[in-house]
């Protein structure tokens, strides 16, 4: 699969974060985007149109859930949950 022309946009409000799926998604050969917060993350669905979205679903303001709701059906989008512990 090549993945050069792939572009991923990530959505985190935590700068390391960013900065972790950053790096080793360019280091896969992926077109990586940022942003810290879901309204910018809307904005730069609509500009860029990425391959895929990954969104932190805890973020202030808008969360990652509202983010996905105003992308629609049009796009694929992952939520990432990273270090958070869910009671079974």
């Amino acid at each position: 699969m090549d993945n050069k022309k792939k572009s991923i946009l990530i959505v985190d409000d935590e700068q390391d974060i960013l900065e972790f799926f950053s790096y080793n998604l360019k280091r896969e050969g992926y077109q990586v985007y940022r942003s810290s917060n879901g309204k910018d993350a809307l904005k730069q669905v609509k500009e860029i149109k990425p391959d895929l979205v990954l969104l932190d679903v805890m973020m202030p303001g808008m969360d990652g859930i509202e983010v996905c709701e105003k992308i629609g059906q049009n796009r694929i989008v992952t939520v990432k949950s990273v270090g958070y512990k869910f009671d079974a």
